[in-house]
C-alpha cells in the first residue's frame, strides 16, 4: 500500500509538471528536443532514470491525471496496486470519448477493489469486459 501511494505521488507530481510546462507543440519534427523531451529530461534526473522511463512515467501519469482520476484516486489510498492500475492504463488508452472515459473510470475504480488476486490474463479480461460495454471499438485486439 505504501509503494501504491508513493507511485501515485510520484505521479501526480508529474502530471502537474507535465501541466505546467507543455504549453504549445509537445511534438514538432524538426526540433532536436521538443518540450516533452525537455520535461523528460527534467523528471529522469530527479528520478535517476532513463530518458525513455521518464517519458512512460510522463504518459501514466497524465493518463491517471486526465482520464482515470477514480483509478487515480484509489491508487493514492493504497486501495489499488501499481501492477494492476498500469494495466488500467494501458488497456483503456484507445478510448477517446471523454465522457466514456468517465463512465469507464468510475465503473473500474469499483469492480477493480476486486481484481488483486486475479492473474495477470484475467485481470485483462475484466477490465477489457467493461470496456466492450461501454467502448467496443477501444478493447485491443490481436490479429491473425
Amino acid at each position: 500500500r505504501d509503494e501504491a501511494v508513493a507511485a501515485a505521488r510520484r505521479f501526480a507530481a508529474i502530471a502537474e509538471l507535465v501541466a505546467r510546462h507543455a504549453v504549445g507543440a509537445t511534438d514538432c519534427g524538426r526540433w532536436s528536443c521538443d518540450n516533452w523531451d525537455a520535461i523528460a529530461a527534467q523528471v529522469g534526473a530527479a528520478l535517476n532514470i532513463s530518458l525513455n522511463l521518464a517519458s512512460h512515467h510522463m504518459y501514466q501519469a497524465q493518463a491517471l491525471h486526465t482520464r482515470l482520476p477514480a483509478v487515480a484516486a484509489l491508487l493514492a489510498a493504497g486501495r489499488l496496486s501499481l501492477r494492476l492500475v498500469t494495466a488500467i492504463i494501458w488497456h483503456t488508452e484507445l478510448i477517446t470519448d471523454p465522457a466514456v472515459a468517465r463512465v469507464v473510470d468510475a465503473v473500474l475504480a469499483n469492480d477493480a477493489l476486486r481484481y488483486g488476486p486475479l492473474s495477470q490474463p484475467k485481470t485483462a479480461r475484466a477490465i477489457d469486459a467493461i470496456i466492450e460495454r461501454y467502448d467496443p471499438a477501444a478493447v485491443r485486439r490481436a490479429r491473425d
